[in-house]
């Protein structure tokens, strides 16, 4: 369930100022054209709303629903709020942040969630004028999306979009090695004792999938033309089988081919298929090693892997991350997210 908190006029105004203040109507953020003509691309971060932080209390969220009045337009009579972590219907007042043109309102709710919500403006609801995630409920009712941190539930790639991503990423991240292997394979390890398990438990094709329907939705569209590709060549090369479970050495090939020029590929739908490769190496590192909020590095098995595999002479370990974070992954009392 959620909670209503404490007004925080100033906490918002900081926000709103660095990200909503900008007048100028001219479109500054429409990478790719995915936001077209819509007024969402005026803002660089609309992206970052509703803000979404870390709480204080384990399994819990901050969210910040933020609503911005255009300057020259009236000033609504009572802005209100409705989602799908709310009960039906029920509206939930905004309150505006001092002589500002932002009215919001603050709400703790659970942690790995997604949900949908509408803002009420004097009787006619509208999506969020800043966020550019946007979901069609089963009526094909338009509504605005966010998640909370550590979300696992899919919002943009395919279930065979993921399951050829989850392969593909295996030829990426360092697990294939030895010393993963050996890692794994140490006794008293609560982790997957199958290296080739492991790039997919980490959550890399999750973070990816956050990171595509929110900061970089404007490279979405490359991983859709391009997982159309790689499952099209695989299947010519191998159309006995299912492109995510094509052999080993044809998958290998096709990753080092892809450093280059990929013999079969269609450069008129995609260029540079290198390009995709590097997007592909950098969302896997991130999803691997980054705080496990982001939705990857799930148990924070890629930490573990690096707290094992780095050590000092002495033989401790040269990446103590559990006192930089707080529980219960980690054992800093005085971090939070």
């Amino acid at each position: 369930m959620f909670e209503l908190l404490p007004p925080d006029d100033e906490h918002v105004l900081d926000l709103c100022a660095k990200h909503l203040a900008r007048t100028d109507e001219s479109l500054r953020h429409s990478h790719k054209g995915y936001l077209g003509t819509d007024r969402r691309a005026r803002f660089s971060e609309g992206w970052r709303f509703p803000l979404v932080e870390s709480s204080d209390q384990p399994g819990a969220n901050h969210v910040t629903f933020v609503w911005r009045r255009e300057m020259d337009a009236p000033s609504p009579r009572d802005p209100s709020l409705a989602g799908t972590f709310a009960p039906l219907h029920e509206r939930i007042a905004l309150g505006r942040a001092q002589d500002s043109i932002y009215w919001y309102v603050r709400i703790r709710m659970p942690s790995r969630e997604c949900h949908r919500y509408l803002f009420n403006i004097d009787g006619s609801w509208e999506r969020d004028p800043v966020n550019p995630q946007q979901e069609d409920d089963a009526a094909g009712h338009s509504w605005s999306r966010f998640f909370t941190e550590g979300a696992t539930k899919p919002l943009v790639l395919q279930e065979h979009e993921r399951a050829l991503l989850a392969r593909f990423v295996r030829h990426i991240l360092p697990f294939r090695t030895g010393a993963a292997d050996e890692f794994l394979r140490s006794p008293g390890n609560p982790l997957p004792k199958h290296v080739d398990v492991l790039d997919q438990s980490v959550g890399v094709v999750n973070f990816i999938d956050k990171v595509l329907a929110r900061e970089e939705a404007h490279n979405l569209v490359d991983y859709q033309i391009c997982l159309r590709e790689i499952e099209r060549v695989l299947r010519l090369r191998d159309p006995f089988a299912e492109p995510h479970l094509t052999s080993k050495q044809i998958f290998a090939q096709l990753y080092e081919e892809m450093k280059g020029m990929v013999p079969g590929w269609n450069p008129a739908v995609y260029g540079s298929p290198s390009h995709f490769l590097r997007m592909v190496r950098r969302h896997a590192f991130l999803g691997a090693f980054a705080h496990p909020k982001y939705g990857g590095n799930a148990g924070a098995i890629g930490w573990r892997f690096l707290a094992e595999r780095f050590r000092d002479p002495s033989g401790a370990s040269a990446f103590g991350w559990e006192k930089a974070i707080e529980p219960p992954l980690g054992a800093s009392t005085d971090y939070h997210g």
